[in-house]
């Protein structure tokens, strides 16, 4: 128990030293000999100073570890497809192979004595993670005052306007993304279940609803990842229809969590990337997110700058970079359907 107890107490006086150090970067755009270990290991620092793969990001520091730790705890708020997918993270953003397996229409089956067994092979193809996009935070300006106030934690300001404009930006592309040159969203690449009938462009249907349902294969729905995604428009009028057709939606939680929407016993979770309700769009998905992979490279990038344009204002600009991709794990699945609406 003593050794369990130091240990946790060494790991808090890291993280406290190390947003320490981190929080001096920010204020003097030092880092102490001392302090460096929390920013770089040599390797981390060849992807800083020779990331023109995919930004001249020269001069920048990585952010510590519990900092990035702290950014990816946070993204999930902003980006709930995130939170749904299968998360792949890798030390690089160079392409990578990807198997695709799809086997949910084999099963096993009965050999009768003396016969010989069938093949049921599944069906295993491939397809690439091109090179890792690039999302950029935008610039943060931070005042000399502000970074000469030690009462203002500006370390910990900046992890979170990070994380949320990071978020952001990758919630969108997760969902509408076109696959090309950046992410493939979750709204773009899947399969259409169910296309509601003429008069259904900017209304959903209880039976639309219960056969986007049935469109997922049993199996899939199964996954502890099946869920429904759309947007906060959208999720009001499916809920006047569940109202109208007394379908439960709310369910206990755990204690000290938020209640959970649920839609025919599966989770709704809300994304601002969701497209809204309209001729021939395609307003919800469902199914089981297993299927949706999003890729991850290792490290989030920061850059301090002090040039001219932002010190004749009194002011220093900070700017954080993450590298994600999102791509189907299967050319044609039915783990994932989408409703669309009607063209007129």
């Amino acid at each position: 128990m003593n050794e369990l107890r130091t240990s946790s107490e060494a790991q808090a006086a890291g993280d406290r030293a190390s947003f320490a150090a981190f929080d001096e970067l920010i204020r003097s755009g030092r880092v102490d000999a001392g302090a460096a270990k929390y920013f770089t290991s040599s390797a981390e620092r060849r992807r800083v100073f020779n990331i023109s793969e995919a930004t001249g990001a020269g001069g920048g520091y990585m952010l510590p570890t519990r900092a990035v730790a702290a950014v990816a705890k946070l993204l999930p708020a902003a980006t709930p497809i995130l939170s749904l997918s299968r998360v792949v993270e890798t030390e690089t953003g160079a392409p990578m192979i990807w198997p695709a397996l799809e086997e949910n229409s084999q099963g096993a089956g009965l050999v009768p004595e003396g016969q010989t067994s069938t093949n049921a092979d599944p069906s295993i193809s491939a397809f690439v993670f091109g090179t890792t996009p690039k999302f950029t935070s935008g610039i943060v300006a931070a005042s000399f005052e502000a970074l000469q106030d030690s009462a203002a934690d500006i370390a910990n300001e900046l992890v979170e306007i990070f994380a949320r404009r990071l978020g952001r930006a990758l919630e969108a592309f997760f969902a509408m993304g076109s696959g090309v040159s950046q992410p493939q969203g979750v709204f773009v690449g899947a399969p259409v279940g169910v296309m509601l009938p003429a008069g259904n462009t900017t209304s959903v249907t209880s039976a639309g609803l219960s056969a986007l349902y049935a469109s997922v294969d049993a199996n899939h729905r199964q996954s502890s990842r099946c869920a429904w995604l759309m947007s906060d428009s959208t999720w009001l009028a499916v809920q006047q229809i569940a109202a109208a057709q007394n379908w439960p939606l709310w369910f206990s939680a755990p204690t000290g969590a938020q209640p959970t929407s649920f839609l025919f016993g599966k989770p709704v979770v809300i994304s601002s990337g969701a497209p809204p309700m309209g001729a021939s769009a395609k307003p919800i998905v469902f199914g089981n997110f297993d299927v949706f992979a999003v890729r991850l490279v290792k490290g989030v990038v920061m850059l301090r700058m002090d040039d001219s344009r932002f010190v004749s204002k009194g002011e220093v600009g900070f700017q954080a970079f993450l590298r994600a991709d999102s791509r189907f794990t299967a050319a044609t699945t039915t783990g994932v359907c989408l409703l669309q609406n009607s063209v007129s």
